[in-house]
């Protein structure tokens, strides 16, 4: 997925007028839409691991909901 993210990323680029290598570039919405879609989906994959590692922590209400993220480490210690 990060593969075909970044692929249409720079479709813009591949596809521009090389003879102004520096743009504008013209990315279409659909494009980014799939871009959106795969990170969304790599992201939630890497929260899941946490999650099953039990590295995590809810943030939220669990009566409404909560939002996994990684769980914080104090680098400093």
């Amino acid at each position: 997925m990060a593969k075909k993210a970044k692929l249409l990323l720079n479709k813009a680029v591949y596809k521009s007028d090389p003879n102004n290598p520096a743009g504008p570039f013209t990315f279409e919405k659909a494009d980014m839409d799939q871009v959106v879609k795969y990170v969304d989906a790599i992201t939630a994959a890497i929260a899941g691991l946490f999650f099953i590692y039990g590295q995590y922590e809810a943030i939220g209400d669990p009566d409404e909901g909560t939002i996994i993220l990684p769980k914080l480490i104090d680098f400093q210690t």
